[in-house]
């Protein structure tokens, strides 16, 4: 057991992806399995000796995880390499996020931790080199379905352009995939609202600068409303503080 990973994130996008919901109810019990797995393994989506881990877990016969198994492949949701698999896209979906709320009995106490503590939980965390290669490929992704923009052929141009760039958007949001996503959308709408053009994500590293800036400084804010409450967190991008 990973003890440092206690738990599983499950997207709504599961209930329009296409590739999940043409799977049967077996299928989709061994795919919820296999997550569950590799979770466990700690191995960045990796699973070993896949049909007796799955089938153990799951209490599901051997040949019906192997071809549930075959099934998920042809999906194109792992990949398979003699008895192991990788569950694809683990680092996107599965990066772990600090934990900014008590995530087990023994956590409780800390839900109304205030605001800094929260704070310097989230700033603790770093992804390896492989998740932050996978966070990294998924905001230039972001960035490129927006824009319809790709990155220049030369390696000097792209690295000051693009993936240096890209690097410290995905560290103004703290690494989380949603949250860089958002900054992305974001600073490139308030850009296109000004009428500035962008070329490249350089041109949004200074606007989402800011987003974060005045966020950190709105979340310091007292509650307006009179009321005696605890912090448990706040927007990252509004700068909206939560309550309890």
């Amino acid at each position: 057991m990973n003890p440092k990973r206690p738990w599983l994130k499950l997207y709504n996008s599961l209930s329009t992806d296409s590739a999940v919901q043409a799977l049967s109810h077996l299928e989709f019990k061994v795919w919820i399995f296999t997550l569950i797995a590799a979770n466990v393994e700690g191995r960045n989506g990796l699973v070993r000796d896949a049909v007796n881990t799955i089938a153990s877990l799951s209490t599901t016969r051997r040949d019906a995880v192997a071809n549930a198994l075959g099934s998920l492949q042809d999906r194109e949701m792992i990949a398979r390499s003699s008895r192991d698999i990788t569950v694809k896209h683990w680092s996107r979906y599965q990066a772990p996020a600090p934990m900014t709320r008590a995530e087990t009995a023994d956590d409780r106490s800390r839900d109304n931790a205030p605001l800094e503590l929260e704070k310097e939980r989230e700033e603790k965390y770093m992804p390896s080199q492989a998740e932050q290669n996978a966070m990294r490929k998924q905001a230039e992704d972001i960035f490129a379905s927006v824009t319809g923009l790709s990155a220049p052929t030369r390696k000097k141009e792209a690295g000051e352009l693009w993936w240096v760039p890209l690097r410290e958007l995905c560290t103004l949001a703290q690494w989380k995939p949603d949250w860089t996503e958002r900054l992305i959308r974001r600073s490139i709408d308030e850009l296109k609202a000004s009428g500035m053009n962008i070329g490249s994500p350089k041109s949004l590293v200074k606007q989402a600068r800011s987003i974060v800036a005045k966020a950190n400084m709105n979340a310091q804010k007292p509650d307006t409303n009179g009321k005696d409450r605890d912090i448990v967190g706040w927007d990252r991008f509004t700068g909206e503080v939560l309550y309890s």
